[in-house]
């Protein structure tokens, strides 16, 4: 009988990589503890950044959620809703709006109907870089502490910039920049 031996970039002398690679990373790793076995604790946590977990709610405002430093998410509708209320009663041009949480997370994002094709885009992008551009809204709570920020884009700068000021505002909260060009 006739014996092949094939060679394969899969096999060294015989052995499938997979299973020689296996066991050298167990062997490594039961030299080396795992990095997630050293996990932070919510304490740790709290101890480095005190300001992230430590937002206390102002009295009467229900926009944000007790104890932490977070938009609802009715409060993000009701600015996204204001913002688009306020452009419409300034005869601004169509907007779209997008409200974000401390985290960068989207809550909501709304478009008027008219707007042009990449407002939804560019309102995200404003809110999330806060980029050099007016329409793009830190907000923060009693406090101080950042609680999300807003991004309105479709008009001009300076209204995009009304617009998300007073939305955000209209739930409480103080933003950077503090007040509007245009009133």
């Amino acid at each position: 009988m006739l014996a092949l031996v094939l060679t394969c970039p899969g096999l060294r002398a015989g052995v499938p990589v997979a299973s020689a690679e296996a066991t050298a990373r167990a062997a490594w790793l039961a030299k080396n503890p795992s990095p997630w076995e050293a996990r932070v604790t919510p304490q740790a946590a709290q101890a480095a950044s005190p300001s992230v977990f430590h937002a206390t709610q102002a009295p009467g405002n229900p926009w944000l959620a007790p104890g932490r430093p977070m938009l609802t998410l009715e409060a993000a509708d009701e600015m996204s809703s204001v913002a688009l209320r306020e452009a419409t009663a300034y005869g601004f041009n169509p907007i779209s709006v997008c409200v974000l949480d401390a985290g960068g997370r989207v809550l909501v994002l709304k478009t008027m109907p008219a707007s042009s094709g990449l407002t939804a885009d560019f309102a995200h992008a404003k809110a999330s870089a806060l980029a050099p551009f007016p329409g793009g809204v830190l907000c923060r709570d009693a406090a101080g502490v950042l609680v999300g920020a807003i991004g309105v884009s479709g008009a001009a700068s300076d209204e995009d910039e009304h617009c998300a000021i007073t939305a955000a505002q209209s739930v409480g909260l103080s933003t950077e920049p503090a007040a509007s060009r245009l009133v």
